[in-house]
């Protein structure tokens, strides 16, 4: 379908287009107004949004709601159909190596392709019913060689203390301050961590969780007037951010809990390094550690 009919369409859902003969005119004037007057640099949305107004103005619409709605969905169905068709544009293009799998169990079968797994595929996977046990030892390190320097168990690490750290764990109070609830963040299975924004990404995990939940004990929530499934503020010297309660015996009194990853839970952490930028140069695949624990209060909004 063309730009033309596309744009048809979706004047035509918001009422002020009814025939194709009267809007194509229209379109094409919007259009040659467009061309010559923008750069070449100019994004694809920012480009579809000036066409959109080019036609809301021909079209005499002066509702901001109705043009923004329009080039949304213009916008939505173009990104849809693109993420549809990228290995055949990729192909047209002749970019050999953007998908090089012929279907979408492919890249599946790359990341399975190893001897821990036995090099399975897809297709395997489905005729044994969807499982394989791996084919790794069930305890870690059988060869009783482990990566310390000594090659053995260090109970006391010298490495540790090298860096200025504890050579055995010890245990830290929390600094002390003024609120009085201790903030502890954790997993579901719902969530994704770092990827696809947290899970917001994708609409499935996004229903499951529409919104920060923080738990609380019955104690903790009597003593604030806090309800289950109120809205509430959750703050310190640092910051805040809103939630909705959940009131459970699940956690003690004096601490609450939330899912990781939330818009706003790096107001109320300090985010401090946990262990020296030296230490952290030993683990190859890490990148240091940030701390994630704060002390809040919570009241109802």
């Amino acid at each position: 379908m063309t730009w033309k009919d596309r744009f048809f369409a979706l004047w035509r859902d918001e009422g002020v287009a009814d025939r194709s003969d009267a809007f194509d005119p229209v379109f094409y004037r919007a259009d040659d107004a467009l061309v010559g007057g923008i750069p070449a640099t100019l994004s694809f949305e920012e480009t579809v949004r000036r066409l959109t107004a080019n036609i809301a103005s021909a079209l005499a619409v002066r509702d901001e709601r109705v043009i923004a709605r329009v080039a949304d969905r213009f916008l939505d169905d173009a990104h849809r159909h693109l993420r549809r068709n990228q290995a055949l544009l990729a192909r047209r293009l002749g970019l050999a190596d953007f998908y090089p799998w012929a279907d979408a169990a492919g890249p599946i079968d790359a990341i399975l392709d190893h001897p821990a797994t036995g090099h399975a595929t897809v297709a395997a996977l489905r005729a044994e019913g969807g499982i394989r046990a791996l084919r790794v030892s069930h305890v870690g390190h059988p060869d009783l060689v482990f990566p310390t320097p000594s090659g053995k168990v260090e109970l006391y690490s010298a490495r540790a203390e090298s860096f200025g750290l504890p050579p055995l764990p010890v245990h830290e109070d929390l600094p002390a301050g003024h609120f009085p609830l201790v903030l502890r963040q954790g997993r579901t299975l719902a969530h994704f961590h770092g990827f696809y924004d947290h899970g917001r990404a994708l609409p499935s995990l996004a229903a499951l969780e529409p919104e920060p939940v923080l738990w609380l004990s019955p104690v903790d929530a009597a003593a604030r007037a806090v309800a289950d499934g109120a809205p509430v503020r959750v703050f310190n010297e640092r910051g805040e951010m809103r939630a909705r309660a959940r009131v459970t015996d699940r956690v003690p009194a004096r601490t609450v809990w939330m899912r990781d990853g939330w818009e706003g839970l790096n107001r109320l952490t300090s985010g401090e390094a946990c262990i020296p930028d030296a230490a952290v140069d030993v683990f190859g695949f890490s990148a240091g550690q940030a701390a994630f624990d704060a002390a809040v209060e919570v009241a109802p909004v």
